[in-house]
């Protein structure tokens, strides 16, 4: 299944939620128990998912693969840990 998001984009910063945080949650909403990959588009710069997004999916699917499209240049995917080599251990 595919889970679209968005950000959303508050006054307060804690209280926004990143694309990729709302794409992971509706996945889990949804019943998914693994997430094979998040994937990424910005229109308006190149960069791959924030931190605050790699620690939610490494949260539900520690294997899953990152894809992002620089706006120019290759498509790129990575494992988690290789964009966040050192997550928050679980409690």
């Amino acid at each position: 299944s595919v889970y679209a998001a968005g950000s959303v984009e508050a006054p307060v910063p804690s209280l926004s939620v990143c694309a990729g945080q709302l794409a992971v949650y509706r996945a889990v909403a949804a019943g998914e128990k693994e997430i094979v990959a998040l994937a990424r588009v910005r229109l308006d710069s190149a960069s791959a998912p924030c931190g605050r997004c790699l620690q939610t999916l490494l949260e539900f699917s520690p294997k899953a693969r990152v894809i992002w499209e620089p706006v120019q240049g290759e498509t790129r995917a990575s494992s988690l840990l290789d964009l966040l080599p050192l997550p928050f251990d679980r409690f």
